[in-house]
C-alpha cells in the first residue's frame, strides 16, 4: 500500500484559510516473479545437501510465508537422479524430494532445470562433488 498526502485549501468563502490534509490510499500492488535455482554446485567446497540446499531453502520459505509470497524453484532432475543412484547419497536425495513436496504443498512452483554434467559427476565425500575429467 502506498500512502499519498494532498494539501488543499478550504473555507475560502468564509475568508478563512484552513489547511486540509486528504489522505488518499491507493493500492499499488505489483506482481514480482521470484525464481531460484535449487541445485548443488561442483568443487572442493560444494557444501553438503543440508548446508547448501535444505537449510537455506527453509529460511527462504519462512520469509516468503511471512509475506504471503510465492516463488518458482528450478530443480535439476539429473542432480536428484544422481544422488539417488549413489549409495552414500540416497539419504540426501530423500531430503531433497521431501523438501520439494513441501514446497509444492505451500503453493510454490517447481520447474525443470537440467544440467547434463550430472551424468558424469563424481561424489568425493561429504560436501564435495566434481565433474568427471572425461566431460571437461
Amino acid at each position: 500500500m502506498l500512502l499519498f498526502h494532498r494539501i488543499g485549501q478550504t473555507g475560502q468563502g468564509l475568508g478563512e484559510k484552513q489547511s486540509q490534509i486528504d489522505l488518499i490510499i491507493i493500492d499499488c500492488m505489483k506482481k514480482v516473479i521470484l525464481s531460484f535455482d535449487y541445485e548443488l554446485f561442483f568443487g572442493e567446497r560444494s557444501g553438503t545437501v543440508d548446508n547448501s540446499i535444505i537449510r537455506p531453502t527453509e529460511l527462504l520459505l519462512n520469509k516468503l510465508d511471512k509475506i504471503n509470497g510465492k516463488a518458482t524453484f528450478f530443480v535439476d532432475y539429473l542432480m536428484i537422479k544422481y544422488l539417488e543412484a549413489q549409495p552414500k547419497t540416497t539419504k540426501e536425495a530423500r531430503k531433497i524430494t521431501t523438501q520439494l513436496q513441501e514446497i509444492v504443498q505451500q503453493g510454490h512452483r517447481i520447474e525443470l532445470h537440467i544440467h547434463p554434467h550430472w551424468i558424469d559427476a563424481c561424489y568425493n565425500g561429504p560436501g564435495t562433488l566434481k565433474i568427471s575429467p572425461t566431460t571437461v
